[in-house]
């Protein structure tokens, strides 16, 4: 044997055999916490060891990798998050968190006395091809000349190489928008965050202030899709 992993689906654990283990025991609390939707599928990533390289990067480990990702395919389109400790190793950090890995701070525990932190991956509702596709928009958009932009410390909007004032509302919003793009905003976030209050309904405070961004924007004013009964969706053109 050169190598091994353990990669187990939620679904099928035995409650008992989670809870014996301190890290897995802690992936069940926080999906306890926060659940996915009935019929979605999260995989366990336990463990995974070369017996030459440890954790390191190795031959060994790029076969195990690959047949994870093997494993991501199979369970799509029902597939929604995966829970793996994290790496430790630095060279790996900044790829993590580019593919979209975050680090859980409330499922950190300490086994024989060393910290286990653990890093999670959430697809999203699209599951692996939603996520792909954000990937691919993502390393596409880093090659190509932006057309929108916006202009935070000035209040503008830059649409294609023009200047278009914003309101504080405006850029308020656009920015919320913009760093959640691909991603459904509901009305009740964007009050809570940007105006400072929780959304009781009945309000049309932010569908006035997305027609004058969408006025603003000119020809690329579909950026901004509604979403029914939800609230608003940024696109990046």
């Amino acid at each position: 044997m050169v190598g091994f992993y353990c990669l187990l689906t939620y679904a099928k654990a035995q409650a008992s055999q989670l809870q014996a283990d301190p890290l897995t025991r802690a992936w069940a609390q926080h999906l306890k916490r926060h659940p996915v939707a009935a019929g979605e599928q999260v995989l366990l990533n336990r463990r995974w060891l070369s017996r030459d390289h440890g954790v390191q990067p190795s031959p060994e480990q790029a076969a195990i990798f690959l047949d994870i990702k093997r494993m991501y395919m199979e369970l799509r389109p029902q597939l929604r998050r995966i829970y793996v400790p994290a790496l430790n190793v630095t060279s790996y950090d900044a790829f993590m968190a580019q593919v979209g890995f975050r680090e859980l701070p409330e499922a950190r525990v300490v086994i024989d006395g060393m910290p286990q932190p653990t890093v999670m991956l959430d697809f999203g509702p699209g599951s692996v091809d939603g996520w792909l596709t954000e990937l691919v928009g993502a390393q596409l958009a880093a090659h190509e000349p932006e057309v929108l932009q916006l202009d935070r410390d000035a209040h503008e909007l830059v649409v294609d190489g023009k200047r278009v004032g914003l309101t504080q509302l405006e850029c308020a919003v656009l920015q919320f928008l913009m760093e959640r793009a691909g991603k459904a905003v509901p009305r009740g976030d964007l009050l809570e965050d940007v105006w400072g209050y929780t959304y009781e309904g009945g309000s049309n405070v932010v569908d006035v202030v997305i027609g004058g961004l969408r006025k603003k924007l000119g020809a690329y004013a579909t950026t901004i899709e509604t979403v029914t009964k939800v609230g608003y969706r940024f696109r990046r053109p």
